[in-house]
């Protein structure tokens, strides 16, 4: 029997002869207590293992606070108390990759901030405020990364009551790029505060929808859920057809707790009463609460999905404001469209907080991060995962494949197994770069050789294939893809490809070809150009590829979808020598190879 067998063996009778806690609460851990927070972890570092920031209050007399603990390795943490960020409460806090550096910097808002923030990861355990960057001071507040047009890089949304101008917002902010954001003001959203925002493609399509829950007005208990649909021209349109209960001081989180291929929702606040609810996603733009499903209702709340018991389903994590108190509870999804509440799971019950799902030790299952008021004191607490039978990595995709239209790819792969997550409830993550394993123009968060996930989310693709706009032409770019399971744990990326864009744009002269053709290049011998037509009678992708006469790969000159037309495309040979050359096209199963000769 294999040495690994054998300790499994002994992991299995131990655990039951004497049965261990599900979470233990690492009272060696000593973070400051916090309520009316927010908490994120991430390996800002880039050393294998996750940090944790923290904001909130600590109480009378203390100040608001904001503060970077760094993940020793050794179940100890250890406070950054040379990283300066400024404290807030009423706050909320992101980790992001927002200049594709491959480090992690930091969104912040909240009560003491004065304008919001973005400090930026210098890589060598400091950061800078980037006081360039004007976004709108917001309090009792939630914020959010996601790439809602698809050009490669995090953009922002932000919610919250603004003290600067008197008003509670709801914005967005485009990533320019360059360090610049810029609010995008014809992009109308309802504005709210005590609430909660989530990025997620809940209809499928390639691109980021919104949702959001907060209060229009707290002295009369006005509030609104809402979805906007991500038009992919830089508007959204609200979904005035989808019903969610109207919440505030509450929660709302995407995840596919059913493991069918799309978002489902959770929600928790209040809306006259004490509100959790799961919403299940049909499909078909439209959404089912599950009534079936019995969850303790809260506000002052937080809420988050994680496969704690690594079965392969996404089970929730709740606390918040009771009648009468505060509660923690941890709900197990029993795959059967039911959850069971875990009474045995003992967690300190607190309310106006934050939490998070991380395997900070990585060994394999989700520990818990913790803030809140508990009616006393406000605590932080780590509480480890004594999981026996750790979760396994994903298979890393395979058959990477890249269409080109214009200056857009499309990027694809076939879908990824796992031994716990269902095919259809497995994420991807993509990253793209102008140069071998290069970060630069989407990153991935994640460690390229390892595939180690540096923070805790479902990565940037929903399915097996997503759309990059507006690549610079002449370039080539690199790229690759990990899987992501219920449990935030990723495979290795697959071996990196590479797609060129060129600046070669071929013109239609006939819609209604009857064969397929490849005509002889015309002028031939040339010298520097030449053009080459083609025809197509079925929509599809098209490849024309330019070839040494010793059959390496000289230039690109279409490759990208169809349809049915007769094509010209011109090829400049200025920059490569006189010879002969081959030219190839492939269009479905028509494929066919000419000779063409350049004399200078």
């Amino acid at each position: 029997m294999k040495k690994n067998s054998i300790i499994l063996l002994e992991l299995l009778f131990t655990a039951f002869i004497f049965p261990q806690e599900q979470f233990t609460e690492q009272t060696s851990i000593s973070l400051t207590g916090v309520g009316n927070s927010s908490v994120a972890w991430g390996d800002y570092d880039n050393d294998g293992d996750l940090d944790i920031l923290l904001t909130g209050y600590t109480g009378y007399p203390s100040a608001p606070r904001s503060e970077i603990y760094r993940n020793n390795g050794n179940n100890t943490f250890t406070k950054q108390t040379s990283i300066y960020l400024t404290g807030v409460d009423y706050s909320s806090v992101a980790w992001g990759d927002y200049d594709n550096d491959g480090d992690l910097d930091i969104l912040l808002t909240g009560a003491g901030a004065g304008p919001s923030k973005i400090y930026r990861n210098n890589g060598n355990n400091s950061f800078t405020e980037q006081t360039g960057i004007s976004l709108t001071a917001v309090s009792y507040s939630s914020v959010a990364w996601g790439d809602y047009d698809n050009d490669g890089d995090l953009d922002i949304l932000l919610t919250g009551f603004s003290d600067s101008i008197g008003l509670r917002v709801s914005k967005i902010f485009r990533n320019n790029g360059n360090n610049i954001f810029t609010e995008q003001t014809s992009i109308s959203l309802a504005a709210v505060y005590y609430g909660s925002v989530a990025w997620g493609d809940y209809d499928n399509d390639g691109d980021l929808d919104i949702l959001l829950i907060g209060a229009i007005n707290i002295s009369n208990g006005q509030a609104v859920s809402k979805i906007y649909r991500n038009n992919g021209d830089n508007t959204f349109t609200e979904q005035t057809s989808i019903s969610l209960a109207a919440v505030y001081y509450g929660s709302v989180a995407w995840g596919d707790y059913d493991n069918d291929g799309d978002l489902d929702i959770l929600l928790t606040g209040w809306s006259g009463v004490l509100t959790s609810k799961i919403y299940r996603n049909n499909g078909d733009n439209t959404f089912t609460e599950q009534t079936g499903i019995s969850l303790t209702g809260v506000c002052y709340s937080s809420a988050a999905w994680g496969d704690y018991d690594n079965d392969g389903d996404l089970d929730i994590l709740l606390t918040g404001y009771i009648n009468g108190g505060s509660v923690s509870k941890i709900y197990r999804n029993d795959g059967d469209n039911t959850f069971t509440e875990q009474t045995s799971i003992d967690l300190i019950p607190v309310q106006s907080g934050s939490v998070a799902w991380g395997d900070y030790d990585n060994d394999g299952d989700l520990d818990i991060l913790l803030t809140g008021w508990t009616g006393g004191p406000t605590v932080s607490k780590i509480y480890r995962n004594n999981n026996i039978t750790p979760n396994t990595l994903p298979i890393t995709p395979s058959n990477l494949q890249s269409v080109v239209s214009g200056q857009d790819v499309t990027f694809s792969w076939d879908k990824s197994t796992d031994n716990e997550t269902p095919q259809n409830g497995l994420r991807y993550n993509l990253v793209i770069g102008n140069a071998p394993y290069a970060v630069n123009i989407l990153s991935p968060m994640s460690d390229r050789n390892t595939g180690y996930r540096r923070v805790v989310n479902l990565g940037n693709s929903n399915n097996n294939s997503w759309t990059i706009v507006g690549l610079e032409p002449e370039q080539i770019y690199y790229w690759s893809v990990q899987a992501i399971d219920n449990c935030f744990a990723a495979s290795d990326f697959a071996p990196e490809q590479s797609v060129l864009i060129t600046s070669v744009e071929d013109e239609e002269i006939n819609k209604t070809p009857t064969e397929y053709e490849l005509t002889q290049n015309f002028p031939n011998p040339f010298n520097p150009t030449t053009t080459v037509r083609y025809s197509i009678i079925k929509p599809g992708l098209v490849r024309i590829i330019i070839y040494d006469i010793m059959g390496k790969e000289v230039k690109t000159l279409v490759n990208e979808f169809k349809q049915v037309g007769t094509y010209e495309v011109q090829f400049n040979a200025s920059e490569i020598a006189s010879g002969i050359y081959l030219y190839r096209i492939e269009s479905g199963s028509f494929i066919q190879t000419k000779k063409m000769i350049l004399l200078k």
